[in-house]
């Protein structure tokens, strides 16, 4: 009889002395923060493996669990629309679809939205389509409602990047700006001149204010 006991993985230990406050702090894998390590997916990826194998007799529980929980959840739904200008900007979800689509509708007033024609700004459902992984923060208007600005991210960190969009035509305005932080870090100006962005450290974390300018396709600290 063959053992097939899955193999569970073992981190390699390297250590690493880190001075705080004084104190000295002893960490055998800080090496793991380091995504640039060659090292660090290969680690996760046999975690990953090492989870499925381990609850692969759950996965018919798995499977009830899934559809009980989906079935308190509504799957289609719309958001609010809030007013900005002469447009009603709002969000919606549709059935067996993980992401909500952006859309809005010109109006004079809330009682004319019903009778108003539909205008889908982005649906991040296509975009997603054949990814491992999908994640889009920060989805902001420029004043002029020409133009959509975005953070998405593909690889789970706190690394996003920046896009920008011309709303009719959805084409890229933009050559994309790689390691913006996620939190509340992407503003339009008042004239939808200019775009301010901060980007992450290698630990994750905020530490520079940019000012990007669309016309000059440039950044300044």
């Amino acid at each position: 009889m063959f053992d097939k006991t899955p193999q569970t993985p073992i981190a390699k230990r390297i250590s690493k002395m880190t001075n705080v406050h004084d104190q000295i702090l002893h960490d055998d894998y800080y090496w793991l923060r380091n995504i640039h390590d060659a090292d660090v997916q290969p680690y996760l990826m046999a975690e990953n493996h090492y989870l499925e194998e381990v609850m692969q007799p759950t996965q018919g529980l798995q499977e009830t669990l899934y559809h009980e929980m989906l079935s308190h959840i509504q799957e289609e739904d719309n958001n609010i629309p809030v007013q900005d200008g002469s447009y009603y900007y709002y969000a919606r979800t549709e059935v067996n679809k993980q992401y909500p689509i952006y859309c809005r509708k010109q109006a004079n007033s809330r009682q004319d939205l019903d009778s108003s024609s539909e205008e889908v700004i982005i649906d991040f459902n296509h975009m997603a389509k054949g990814k491992a992984f999908f994640s889009i923060s920060q989805v902001k208007i420029s004043p002029d409602h020409s133009k959509l600005a975005y953070l998405q991210n593909e690889n789970g960190t706190d690394y996003y990047t920046l896009y920008v969009k011309d709303i009719l035509s959805q084409k890229d305005l933009i050559q994309p700006i790689e390691n913006i932080y996620i939190q509340n870090s992407l503003e339009w100006d008042k004239h939808g001149q200019y775009l301010f962005y901060v980007t992450a450290n290698a630990q994750q974390r905020p530490n520079q204010l940019y000012r990007f300018s669309l016309k000059q396709q440039e950044s300044v600290l």
